[in-house]
């Protein structure tokens, strides 16, 4: 769009795609050179409404081959066959626009590709020009059922659900109606750009003001919601939000009494409970919503297992600073500081005494073999390089573990234990030691436990493809190299060693107990790829 297309069509199937705008698209090779060999570059300077970064064609570099048609010329990338480098072919017949093909390296099935256009929809949803998938019309125009328009925006607020924000037509953040009372939808009108993080996951609202504006705005719509629904004595999540925290902040008639008997505290189960019937439970955590974990504490009557939700509801971030407020409340109005003062924090239910989770069991590394033990100490080495790639603030331990469910997992703090087969897959390849990195560099961006119910950011999401992509950190060589130097040390059998082979290939580059600091990476002549490119990908 900020090549000034007036419509995009998009092929999508289980194997491959193709984006098509009729833009400008670059005008000549060397062009193209500027803008496709950067990986990020300040946009300031240029007309754009959308691109900011220059970092958006990374990701579908990452899941498929692609072609880059435009002008007289095409630009080719294979990432997995080629590396990191694009082949350009001059003196094509001229096209107008820009038109990408591309065949995906894992195939999607019919559910994957079902899923694919339905989140693209909701994505895409209010962008001002027509956008097709397989010949279908997926974006609306805007009309003019909405509560309010602004000089930045379209306003629509409803009692619950998500408050759905898209910046100039295009969806940014899903925004939890306990934040402001309310749900509904905001679309700014282009030229209204909101603040967002380089993820284009999150808004960032402390130094956006058109941000600042809608804000006023949706707060009135939230307050007639709440006035209209107290009349009706109608409970939502976006009441209890706003009663949470008139609660807190001792702004009600009655506050020692609603203290103890609001249906406040939202369990995993659903139910919608008071503080009177959970507070003689003597340990509280927190749990994803209908997990067979949260459900077994709670059906064991160990400890209340609250649903997010209702931390998000009192503005805290752990059980520990909801009993804080709570006990302080309470110290205020009067009523026994023993009341919250006595009852144990405990952040996750896999932590609840008397509780394992038999899906994600830890293996004594006694029990290992001889080369999975070798296998587990070159990964534990590995994961040091992966964490200051990262640069995490702290380790993680590297445990043996085994799951019916899951390679790998993570309490996303401690340690991430690795399933014993892929300690086992790992020593087979080169492939075997680049899968092992992905699930280190996967486990290491969870910030939380990764075995409990998830969703993965589009943060997340390039936070990973950064690393992996990287050309500069070869893991998959680093992990093999330290793994020759392992079996070396431990006199490993001759026999053993010669189903090994692919090891005493790569060059004995890595030092007993050193970090070796990654290579610099030579682009080729044609080009260099890096991440992203100049025509962000929406």
């Amino acid at each position: 769009m900020d090549a000034g297309a007036s419509k995009l069509d998009i092929k999508l199937s289980m194997e491959d795609f193709s984006v098509t705008d009729n833009g400008s698209g670059f005008a000549s090779i060397e062009v193209f050179d500027q803008f496709f060999g950067t990986f990020g570059f300040d946009h300031s300077m240029l007309e754009r409404t959308y691109g900011r970064f220059g970092i958006g064609r990374g990701q579908v570099m990452a899941l498929a081959k692609t072609s880059w048609r435009t002008a007289d010329f095409s630009a080719d990338v294979d990432i997995e066959s080629e590396g990191y480098g694009y082949t350009i072919t001059p003196n094509l017949s001229a096209i107008k626009g820009l038109s990408v093909t591309g065949t995906f390296y894992k195939p999607m099935g019919e559910v994957g590709l079902y899923r694919t256009i339905n989140q693209f929809t909701t994505l895409a949803r209010y962008v001002p020009i027509p956008i097709t998938i397989n010949d279908t019309l997926i974006n609306e125009v805007i009309s003019d059922k909405w509560d309010v328009e602004t000089k930045e925006a379209f306003i629509r607020a409803n009692r619950s659900g998500v408050l759905d924000v898209y910046s100039q037509g295009i969806l940014v953040e899903r925004i939890h109606s306990h934040r402001f009372g309310c749900g509904g939808v905001v679309v700014t009108k282009r030229g209204f750009a909101l603040q967002q993080n380089m993820a284009r996951a999150q808004l960032i609202t402390a130094s956006c003001p058109v941000w600042d504006s809608i804000e006023v705005v949706i707060n009135r719509l939230a307050r007639k919601i709440a006035l209209e629904d107290k009349d009706r004595k109608v409970e939502t999540d976006s009441t209890r939000a706003v009663d949470a925290a008139k609660l807190m902040a001792g702004n009600t008639i009655d506050a020692d009494n609603e203290l103890l008997d609001s249906k406040l505290f939202t369990l995993t189960d659903g139910k919608h409970v008071n503080a009177s019937s959970i507070y003689h439970r003597r340990i509280w955590t927190v749990g994803e919503d209908r997990t067979k974990a949260s459900e077994d504490v709670h059906r064991s009557g160990a400890a209340a297992v609250l649903s997010i939700r209702t931390l998000e509801r009192f503005g805290v971030s752990t059980v520990h600073d909801l009993l804080n407020r709570l006990k302080n409340r309470a110290w205020k109005h009067q009523i026994d500081k023993n009341t919250f003062g006595e009852i144990q924090a405990i952040e996750s239910v896999n932590d609840v005494p008397g509780y394992s989770d038999p899906e994600y069991r830890i293996v004594s590394v006694s029990d290992l073999t001889k080369l999975q033990k070798i296998a587990l100490s070159v990964t534990q080495y590995l994961a040091g390089y992966v964490g200051r790639a990262l640069r995490v603030r702290r380790s993680r331990k590297i445990i043996p573990g085994m799951s019916e469910s899951a390679q790998a997992w993570t309490d996303g703090v401690d340690y991430i234990a690795i399933d014993v087969d892929e300690l086992h897959e790992a020593q087979k390849s080169l492939s075997g030691w680049t899968r092992m990195a992905h699930l280190l560099v996967h486990e290491y961006l969870h910030e939380g436990p990764s075995n409990l119910s998830h969703a993965h950011s589009m943060e997340f999401y390039e936070q990973f493809h950064e690393i992996i992509l990287d050309p500069k950190i070869d893991l998959a060589r680093l992990a093999a190299s330290a793994y020759r130097i392992q079996c070396k040390k431990a006199k490993v059998s001759k026999q053993r060693l010669s189903t090994l082979a692919y090891v005493f290939e790569i060059d004995e580059d890595v030092r007993e107990g050193t970090l070796p600091p990654p290579k610099e990476f030579d682009s080729p002549k044609t080009g260099a790829a890096g991440h992203g490119c100049g025509n962000d990908l929406v």
